[in-house]
């Protein structure tokens, strides 16, 4: 018996786009699905695709982040260290100051706050401000710098923020230390009847000299390559070197006793620990 061969299925053709269509469905498989590997199911297909594009995600942010980081670096210069702790070399270029005011705080005139007084030094940019007492002194840190260079600007912004014209003493740690251990009058019975004078420029202290044609017993008046010294036991107000001192005669001189002197000190050893 001969048997009958089956016509061939007819296929009918796609008027858009003249692709065979099988049944009535149009044949339209992506690339990707028509050369699938075999044993790749769809839904890893899918996780291959999604990690791919976290990772073009994940490669932009990274990217984007160094570029801020080179904007900012360039704007504002290195970041400190997420540590919190200062450089060798920061460290090394930081020192400590003290800053005196002449005859603030004495009568009526040329008063200042010391809390106005530490808040100007804080705009000037000096760090861990301390003010000591209510005489015009303040323990502060700049990164170098000459005391005469810190005493003119201090002085400038004193007379055009608080309009107070008053001469200003600027000395290191150092300088400080140099006074406290040179100090030719030991013991100190009365630390609060020893004065001591400081001076922005050591040349200008020859020029306290006259004082001493004033000294009575047991009065004594020793002058240093550092300070000018003057113990009073009797008192200031007895003394006629000690009222020339405080007086015209040491014009470009501000005093300070005994134990303000100790308690500087003693905070500008704390700042620099």
């Amino acid at each position: 018996m001969t048997g009958r061969r089956k016509p061939p299925r007819a296929t009918s053709q796609n008027t858009m786009g003249n692709q065979p269509r099988e049944n009535g469905f149009q044949h339209k498989l992506a690339p990707s699905a028509r050369k699938r590997p075999q044993g790749v199911g769809a839904g890893s297909c899918l996780f291959g695709m999604a990690e791919t594009a976290l990772n073009r995600d994940l490669d932009g942010r990274s990217s984007r982040a160094a570029s801020w980081r080179r904007k900012r670096k360039g704007k504002e210069g290195p970041r400190r260290r997420r540590c919190g702790l200062p450089s060798q070399a920061t460290l090394q270029s930081v020192t400590a100051f003290i800053v005196l005011l002449r005859g603030v705080n004495v009568g009526k005139a040329k008063r200042i706050a010391m809390a106005a007084f530490r808040s100007l030094l804080l705009e000037l940019a000096y760090e861990k401000v301390t003010t000591v007492l209510n005489s015009g002194n303040a323990v502060f840190q700049s990164a170098g710098g000459r005391p005469q260079d810190h005493a003119a600007r201090i002085a400038e912004a004193l007379r055009n923020h608080l309009g107070l014209e008053v001469a200003v003493v600027v000395k290191t740690g150092a300088e400080l230390s140099a006074i406290v251990e040179g100090n030719p009058i030991r013991p100190v019975p009365e630390p609060s009847r020893l004065l001591v004078a400081f001076v922005q420029e050591s040349s200008t202290l020859p020029a306290l000299a006259p004082v001493a044609s004033l000294v009575t017993s047991p009065e004594q008046f020793v002058l240093t390559e550092q300070a000018a010294y003057l113990y009073c036991p009797a008192g200031l107000l007895e003394s006629r070197a000690g009222e020339a001192l405080l007086g015209k005669a040491g014009k470009m001189a501000t005093t300070r006793n005994w134990t303000t002197v100790i308690k500087l000190h003693s905070v500008m050893n704390g700042l620099q620990s």
